[in-house]
């Protein structure tokens, strides 16, 4: 473990791979990366960008300020270009760049997520059995950024190395609250270990989709609790990926494998600034039989998408999948995206 221990010198105040946004072009940021599969970036966002953003995503998900009702939207950037603008900062492009090399492109999945928490142990790309899907080498392909503009009681647990290990898998798919007596939580970072991060407003963290995390509350003194007290949460979800086969094939697989997301083309707006700055995929709406079939054999989703799997938007398999996805959430969190889903149904061509 030569690696982890000469990146102890790197953190400041505790053995984490935190980084503060005044030091983040002076770190190493690959090689902690690429050992612990997350980096933690403290103060990342300003304060007038924190007031800012949490205006945007009240408007959006139409709930007020001391509101504490979950609520999920996908697909950021078609719902508000704010959302854009906020990722295309020179602060995350040097992070993108850094990590997925010069040629990367943004994977259109970008969720907006206000007091939810998945305490489900998951890899947000997994096996067929749940397991890290391996890349042929240790380069990122797929990062995912947790960007928090309100938090206070609410833990991000993640275990160090599970972007490249199977050997926490026995805790995939359990619930946090269900097994916190079982598990040994850890102060500093070590691999296969599960760590407790607590972010703040402002924090940033990053992190390869295939690493096992979850998010739960926390009690008084920092364990996991489905009784703590509620307090607001509010967090962005932008993706990116390199542009490699793997890359290509996360973006099929938000874009058109995962028809509840109700991913659609970009507006025209959005789509003219991301192709200027060659952030759109090579496949950029384009089903790719390719990569379809890769993510067939290769990644674990519900079942329920196998007979829509080659199928575009207006086929009417899929329009009545998204009807009958609209009649059984339209009330409660996922209300946004059941009413989006309702729209792309009722599109008058059909095959």
């Amino acid at each position: 473990m030569k690696i982890v221990n000469s990146l102890k010198n790197y953190f400041k105040y505790k053995n984490l791979p935190e980084v503060f946004i005044d030091d983040l072009k002076s770190m190493p940021i690959s090689k902690i990366f690429s050992t612990y599969g997350f980096i933690l970036i403290k103060n990342f966002f300003s304060r007038s960008t924190i007031e800012k953003t949490l205006n945007e995503i009240n408007k959006v998900l139409e709930i007020g300020d001391l509101s504490l009702t979950e609520k999920y939207m996908s697909d950021a950037v078609n719902r508000d270009s704010y959302f854009l603008n906020l990722i295309l900062s020179e602060n995350l492009t040097f992070l993108n760049s850094t990590l997925l090399g010069k040629d990367y492109f943004f994977l259109q999945t970008y969720d907006i997520h206000a007091n939810t928490y998945a305490h489900q142990w998951h890899r947000d790309i997994s096996s067929k059995t749940g397991g890290y899907i391996d890349f042929c080498n240790n380069s990122a392909h797929i990062i995912k950024y947790a960007a928090y503009f309100e938090s206070s009681n609410s833990g991000f647990f993640v275990i160090p190395g599970s972007h490249r290990s199977n050997l926490m898998n026995s805790v995939f798919g359990k619930d946090m609250y269900d097994i916190t007596k079982k598990i040994n939580f850890i102060k500093s970072c070590r691999n296969n270990e599960v760590l407790c991060i607590i972010p703040e407003p402002g924090d940033l963290i990053v992190f390869d989709l295939r690493i096992l995390h979850c998010a739960a509350n926390l009690d008084d003194v920092q364990k996991p609790s489905k009784n703590s007290k509620q307090f607001r949460k509010k967090v962005l979800w932008p993706s990116f990926g390199r542009k490699s086969f793997f890359g290509e094939s996360i973006y099929q697989y938000y874009r058109f494998l995962r028809k509840d997301f109700g991913q659609v083309r970009f507006e025209k707006h959005a789509e003219n600034k991301l192709k200027k700055r060659g952030l759109l995929p090579q496949n950029y709406e384009k089903i790719s039989t390719e990569h379809l079939t890769w993510l067939k054999d290769n990644i674990m989703y519900p079942e329920v998408f196998n007979p829509m799997l080659f199928l575009d938007d207006m086929h009417k398999t899929v329009r009545k999948f998204r009807l009958n996805f609209f009649n059984n959430n339209k009330i409660g969190k996922y209300e946004h995206i059941a009413k989006l889903n309702k729209k792309l149904s009722e599109v008058q061509t059909s095959k």
